[in-house]
Formats: structure tokens, C-alpha cells, sequence
């Protein structure tokens, strides 16, 4: 290599990083991708009309980027390293096999980082404008939105290029991180929506290299793929896989959606040990708190299918005694939600008899009457 070369290395060694991992869900239960119940009281502001929840509106509370992480596709970027590394590519010959097959990956890696970094950007903009207070800030906001999108599908484009010329070239078939291109390459897909293109990537990543480290990870997106296109059979399958690599970083989350499976399946029992299994797993953990928190929620779902509501208050401690009266609330929304009167009376009561100076008291004794009325 000559010196030219490695003085342009040496402005990249800085933020080039190492790696690990990420992500990505209709079925019978279906709902938003948000770890907020979705039930009609959720913000505590207005009483509920009362209405039988329809479960096909009903889905899991969380995605897997909500909880997995990509390590290789965070840190900072520097501006000059993308027209370094382009021509270094250019500037390499084919045959100089372990340099340019590099080269490659750490140009797709910056365009990756770029595009995840937008896409995130735009979401984070996309919710100011929701919550902004004036016409003028939801206006801004909503050009920034769509500036970032932008941005995040130029990286998206650039970065599919770039993988594609690594991994469909023969010539660089033993590139010692061919199989996290693969990873790198697909996650990028998917975080662009291209899911079918990110399926055949994976699929790929998992014939080629099925000793991989990202197997798991590949597992999962065909999973979370069966599972929102409603095959639960497959999805289970895929999910099972996973479960197979406990110390993968999307084993909890596997965990976590095999419960929604048992859900949609009716298999209530089994669905009540799995969250309450991955509650337990993941808490006090910083790093799993969004999936720790959907876990509870959901175990108060399917509390609402088999268990008692005299047994509730008890059951919802065992998981986590101080948001055991969190879930006592969501699952008085639920019952409501679900047109099961009765119970959601006994437990609305137990919230007043519990808290009887909290401010919802009042909201609670309205849907308790709005309950009543609906039983004559």
C-alpha cells in the first residue's frame, strides 16, 4: 500500500467502529407500534365511551428497533471520509482483493450510519410537529421531517450500492466481515422499508455463513415478516430459532413476541408465563427498560383473558410491585374496553378503595356509572 493510502486510512481509523446488533412486526392482535396500551383512557384526560375493544386493532407493543441496537451504525461521521474512501475504491485494483473488498464495507458502513441517522432524525421531527404548540413550530418541524427523509433515502440508495458491489462480487467472496456486510446490508433495507430485498439479503446471510453471529438477527426479521403478514406458524418457527442463541441480544425480544403468539393463539396460560418471564428477565436492566415495560403491559392483556379480577391487584405485584397499580388502571381500561362490565366495576372500585385521594377518582366513579348503565 502506498503512502498516500495509508495517510488517507488514517482519517478514517478514527470513527470506524466494530459491530453487534438490531430490530423489526398483523395477526388476530394487532396495535400501534408505541409502548403505550392502546385503550381508550391511556392519558387519563376524558372519560371513555364505552365500546368492546375490536382485537384485530390490537398488536405488539414495541417493534425490534424499539429495543436492539447496532453498535457499528452509531457514532460520529466525519464529512471527508465518504469521497476518501470512493476513491480509494476507484483507485484500487480488483485483484488487490483484502483492501478493496474493505474499502467497500467501510464506505457502506458511513452511508448505513448516515441513513439510520436520518431516518431517526426525521421520526424525532415528525413527533415535535405532533405535540408543537403553534402553527409555525408544527410547519418547521414538518419540513424538517421531510428534509431528513429525504437525506435518509439518499444514504439508503448510496448504501444499497455500495453493499451490492461487496457482496455480489465473486472476487470478494472470503472477506473475513462478508457476513456483517450481509447483516449491515439488510438491516439497512428494512430500516427503508425495502423488506422483500431485505429478505433475500438475510436469506442470503444465513445459507452463506450459517455460523454467522448475526443469525439470530436474520431469524428474527423473518419472523417479525410471518408475524405481521399473520402466518403465526412460520413466525413461531422463526422465533424459535432465535431462542435458540440465548446470548444474542434479540433473544428477549424473540421472548417477548412469542407471547404475542400464544396470544393471538388464545394459549392465554402460556402467554401469562412469557411475559411475566421476560418482566422478570429484564428488570433493572437500563438497557432493556422500553421491553421490560411492554412485557408488563402485556401481561395485563392477557391477565384480562383468564385472570380474576378479585386476584388482580395480588398477581400485578408479584411482577413488579411498585407499577403493580399501573397495570391495576390498564387493566381496568381494558375490561372497559373490552365490554366487560362487571369486572372493570370491581376494579375501578379497587382503585378508589386503594387510592381514594388520587385525581382520577372522579373519572374512575364516571366510568363506574357509564359500566352500570350499560348492565341494565
Amino acid at each position: 500500500m502506498n503512502r498516500m493510502k495509508l495517510a488517507m486510512l488514517g482519517v478514517l481509523a478514527v470513527s470506524t467502529t466494530a459491530t453487534s446488533v438490531a430490530w423489526a412486526q398483523k395477526a388476530k392482535y394487532t396495535r400501534q407500534q408505541d409502548v403505550k396500551i392502546d385503550v381508550k383512557l391511556s392519558d387519563r384526560t376524558k372519560p371513555t365511551v364505552l365500546k368492546p375493544e375490536d382485537k384485530k386493532d390490537v398488536q405488539p407493543s414495541l417493534s425490534a428497533d424499539d429495543v436492539l441496537s447496532i453498535e457499528g451504525l452509531v457514532g460520529n461521521i466525519r464529512g471527508e471520509q465518504e469521497a476518501i474512501l470512493a476513491n480509494l475504491i476507484a483507485d484500487t485494483p480488483d485483484a488487490e482483493v483484502e483492501e478493496k473488498s474493505d474499502y467497500y464495507f467501510r464506505l457502506g458502513e458511513l452511508y448505513a450510519k448516515q441513513q439510520r441517522y436520518w431516518r431517526l432524525k426525521a421520526v424525532e421531527f415528525t413527533i415535535k410537529s405532533d405535540v408543537a404548540k403553534t402553527p409555525g413550530e408544527k410547519s418547521k418541524f414538518k419540513t424538517e421531517s421531510s428534509q431528513a427523509a429525504n437525506k435518509a433515502k439518499d444514504y439508503l440508495l448510496k448504501a444499497v450500492k455500495t453493499y451490492k458491489g461487496l457482496t455480489d462480487n465473486d472476487a470478494f467472496r472470503n472477506y473475513p466481515k462478508m457476513d456483517m456486510a450481509l447483516f449491515y446490508y439488510g438491516y439497512t433495507l428494512q430500516g427503508g422499508k425495502y423488506l422483500k430485498e431485505a429478505r433475500a439479503v438475510y436469506d442470503k446471510l444465513l445459507k452463506n455463513y450459517p455460523n454467522s453471529k448475526y443469525v439470530p438477527e436474520a431469524h428474527l426479521a423473518f419472523a417479525d415478516y410471518y408475524f405481521e403478514a399473520g402466518q403465526l406458524a412460520d413466525a413461531e418457527s422463526r422465533y424459535k430459532m432465535v431462542l435458540k442463541f440465548p446470548k444474542s441480544s434479540a433473544y428477549w425480544y424473540a421472548m417477548y413476541k412469542m407471547g404475542w403468539i400464544h396470544l393471538n393463539l388464545t394459549r392465554f396460560q402460556e402467554a401469562l408465563e412469557t411475559f411475566f418471564q421476560v418482566a422478570q428477565a429484564t428488570k433493572n436492566d437500563k438497557k432493556q427498560e422500553t421491553l421490560n415495560r411492554a412485557a408488563k403491559k402485556d401481561f395485563v392483556r392477557a391477565y384480562s383473558e383468564i385472570g380474576k379480577a378479585d386476584k388482580a391487584y395480588a398477581a400485578f405485584q408479584r411482577v413488579d410491585n411498585k407499577y403493580a397499580f399501573q397495570m391495576l388502571e390498564i387493566l381496568a381500561d381494558l375490561y372497559l374496553g373490552q365490554g366487560k362490565s362487571d369486572k372493570a366495576i370491581y376494579v375501578f372500585q379497587e382503585l378508589m378503595k386503594t387510592a381514594p385521594t388520587n385525581k382520577n377518582v372522579c373519572l374512575w366513579q364516571y366510568n363506574i356509572s357509564h359500566a352500570m348503565l350499560s348492565m341494565a
